[in-house]
């Protein structure tokens, strides 16, 4: 009866442990990716914050300053809805930030040789908790990433994700220059920025810290020896290290700022007439700037649309050679460093 007994009870045991086993199972949850591969998760990251940024963020930036006589859901004239924001809001978070953690991680865990890898992702995340900063003002970032611990994050203040940000390029900076001369994970097949080209990225992470200290120095002079250092390391300064993710055009391959465009009104911005150019944009290029006749279709001297109206047969457009297909989604020109010097030397910084 004894043996009985202890059979029943090993028995009862081996049943126990299979369970056991599934209960950790379903705790896992298979549609959350726990690793990513750098080669598919970076062009995902990239062409989807270009698709957000070009389609919702670069007509409203564009029109605010009254670059476009007007646009959809512009915050210039405040019909904004949640339910643009929140694609914007979404995109940045999930589709960038949820990606780029993964692909961190997994680098930095398989040491100096994924450095290359690790950096990239640092940069893009910096770039992106600083846009976001710039858009909302307060957002979560040092409880960011971590729904687990910090279910709902606390909003940290601007300065706070601006700050936060140049550590993250700097600790970017300090991967690409503990790169080993061999051995190196090839990333670029998923690096549709640059192929891998670590200079550069060093250059655009500098750029990065010098359009954030530009910021900074708007509200404090105390950056200002850091402004002289970042201007002393290498920085984009040719249109060969311009940042820009290209475009094939076609299906597949195209421009979201013309895919809108397409999708919704017609085969191009000239015969569709969506966006005109704002009286700024157009008297400015009118006083003999050889750039005109590329930006704006006027050939009547119809003049541009008022402010707030979209152009029409007797207004001028924006000419479908800027609103195209296989427009670039351009992130960073030696022209910005050009600027900055030049104010900076206004100033008496430099």
């Amino acid at each position: 009866m004894k043996y009985i007994k202890l059979s029943i009870l090993f028995l009862a045991g081996l049943l126990i442990l299979p369970s056991c086993d599934k209960a950790l199972d379903i705790n896992t949850d298979p549609l959350v990716a726990s690793s990513a591969d750098p080669n598919v998760s970076l062009p995902f990251v990239i062409v989807q914050y270009s698709s957000r940024f070009e389609s919702e963020l670069g007509t409203r930036i564009m029109d605010v300053p009254q670059h476009f006589s007007a646009c959809f859901n512009s915050p210039r004239t405040g019909p904004t809805t949640s339910f643009l924001t929140g694609n914007t809001w979404g995109m940045y978070y999930t589709q960038v930030l949820g990606n780029l953690v993964l692909v961190e991680q997994d680098a930095l865990a398989a040491g100096e040789s994924s450095n290359n890898v690790a950096a990239i992702a640092k940069i893009l995340k910096a770039k992106a908790f600083f846009e976001l900063s710039c858009i909302w003002d307060k957002i979560p970032y040092s409880e960011a990433l971590d729904g687990a611990t910090f279910a709902s994050p606390n909003f940290d203040d601007q300065e706070a994700v601006f700050q936060g940000a140049l550590s993250i390029l700097d600790e970017a900076i300090a991967l690409i220059d503990k790169i080993p001369a061999e051995g190196v994970f090839d990333v670029s097949s998923g690096d549709v920025l640059f192929s891998g080209n670590m200079d550069n990225w060093r250059r655009w992470a500098n750029s990065l810290k010098l359009r954030i200290l530009m910021l900074l120095r708007n509200k404090s002079t105390s950056v200002d020896g850091q402004i002289q250092a970042v201007l002393s390391q290498p920085l984009i300064e040719t249109n060969g290290q311009a940042v820009m993710l290209r475009y094939a055009g076609g299906g597949g391959a195209t421009n979201a700022f013309y895919g809108i465009v397409a999708a919704f009104f017609g085969p191009s911005n000239e015969t569709a007439q969506v966006h005109g150019p704002g009286e700024p944009l157009y008297n400015l290029l009118a006083n003999g700037d050889p750039r005109f006749d590329l930006f704006i279709l006027d050939p009547d001297d119809l003049g541009a649309p008022d402010n707030g109206v979209f152009p029409d047969d007797n207004t001028a457009v924006l000419r479908d050679n800027i609103i195209r297909d296989n427009l670039p989604h351009i992130m960073f020109l030696p022209s910005e460093i050009s600027f900055y010097r030049a104010e900076l030397a206004l100033l008496g910084v430099t």
